[in-house]
């Protein structure tokens, strides 16, 4: 398809984007603004006009979209707005274009940008470009800088978490590993589902002890397949016996499909498995080379004996051998 087409189509797409409660002068603000975001992009890419930055924007949905995300800023805040998105583009070049197009508001997002470093402003950017961008953008609306911290300590999880549980994710979040996200994020849709009450139980205990909450989580997956943790039975169990499960007790099913708490071993075996783990095992890894090392130079010990009263016993049978001979043939001169 012919290039100036192509072109001409995604400007008639734009100008047939511009929110229906325009005003005829947001209209024309927009357009006229939206060469300020153009001119910052020309400069970010060093090109002496909007014609040569033509090419680089192109993935980008062309300067329709630059004019598009303008119209946006527009009916969010007006021009005051916009001269921000062309600020950050000028700042971060076109990936801004993109990930202001994904979210709803403009404004927080901005907002948040100028609040970071600028290397986590980029990341930012790339994250808010991506499929996580519109849920993201709600998230930043809603709760500001910390959300946006949250997705970046933990890409592709952060936000979901923050979605399902608000800011006791955000918290949450800065003392979990990603690994310890990965799994906690898991089981957040079913703990936000659940009745007020033991929402707040359970998030009660991850506050208190969150790396063995997130512990028992992980072994109940790997032991429970195909079942739910949070549902109201299963729920009621954990926080009734909380301190077992803190301590390393499990939840199973009996054949009728009711959850019990188990000792997985019992204290006293818990201790000996302790200690085992932590005093006889290295004991052991030092002691079996040993007692190798012992059985070798005993049993090269007892083949060098046994070799040797061979020896001698061959060498005594053979003296007496050579002894006979010497009388036998004495006996045969005397006759």
């Amino acid at each position: 398809m012919n290039m100036r087409l192509i072109a001409a189509i995604v400007s008639c797409a734009a100008i047939l984007a511009i929110p229906v409660n325009c005003s005829p002068a947001q209209i024309s603000a927009a357009r006229e603004t939206g060469e300020a975001v153009l001119k910052s992009l020309t400069n970010y890419f060093g090109k002496s006009s909007v014609k040569e930055v033509s090419q680089e924007l192109a993935e980008y949905g062309g300067e329709a979209a630059v004019r598009q995300l303008a119209q946006k800023a527009i009916v969010e805040g007006g021009e005051e707005i916009v001269q921000q998105v062309a600020a950050a583009a000028g700042k971060f070049g076109p990936e801004t274009v993109r990930a202001l197009q994904q979210v709803e508001r403009v404004g927080p997002v901005l907002r948040c940008l100028n609040e970071i470093p600028e290397e986590s402003a980029k990341a930012a950017l790339q994250r808010l470009a991506s499929s996580t961008g519109p849920a993201l953008g709600e998230n930043i609306a809603t709760y500001g800088t910390r959300a946006l911290r949250t997705e970046l300590t933990h890409p592709g999880v952060g936000t979901g978490l923050v979605r399902s549980l608000g800011n006791d994710a955000m918290e949450l979040a800065e003392r979990l590993t990603r690994e310890q996200a990965i799994l906690l994020a898991k089981h957040a849709d079913d703990i936000a589902k659940l009745p007020t009450a033991e929402k707040v139980g359970v998030l009660k205990l991850l506050h208190n002890d969150a790396h063995a909450m997130v512990a028992f989580m992980g072994r109940f997956l790997e032991r429970n397949p195909g079942k739910t943790l949070f549902a109201a039975g299963t729920t009621a169990v954990v926080l009734a016996e909380a301190d077992r499960i803190l301590g390393g007790d499990e939840v199973v099913f009996d054949v009728n499909g009711i959850p019990h708490v188990v000792s997985k071993p019992g204290l006293s075996g818990r201790v000996v498995e302790a200690a085992s783990k932590s005093v006889v095992n290295p004991l052991m890894s030092y002691l079996i080379p040993i007692v190798a090392l012992g059985a070798v130079v005993w049993l090269a010990i007892k083949l060098w004996f046994s070799f040797r009263d061979t020896e001698a016993a061959h060498f005594r049978k053979q003296r007496l051998l050579e002894a006979k001979a010497s009388q036998l043939h004495s006996n045969n001169s005397a006759k």
